[in-house]
């Protein structure tokens, strides 16, 4: 990546908390950064038979697997 002039960094954040990701891209903002491209390598997984899956269990997979991704990106969108 480097000899084509790009640069990656990695910010590491608690995707089960919400605050800690709603700060992912100011914090990375501050950092003198403008992404272009988030991945997000992050996700849970539970397991249960179907017709037992707690709520709880769902809730957290969906949070972080679905919901975390889906707010950076929002922000990212923000940013440009």
């Amino acid at each position: 990546m480097n000899r084509i002039g790009r640069k990656a960094i990695i910010h590491v954040a608690e995707l089960s908390d919400r605050a800690a990701v709603k700060e992912i891209i100011p914090s990375v903002v501050k950092q003198g950064f403008k992404p272009d491209i988030l991945v997000n390598c992050a996700g849970i997984q539970r397991r249960h038979p179907s017709e037992k899956f707690p709520d709880e269990d769902w809730d957290d997979v969906r949070r972080i697997c679905l919901g975390a991704p889906a707010n950076r990106a929002d922000k990212l969108m923000n940013v440009r």
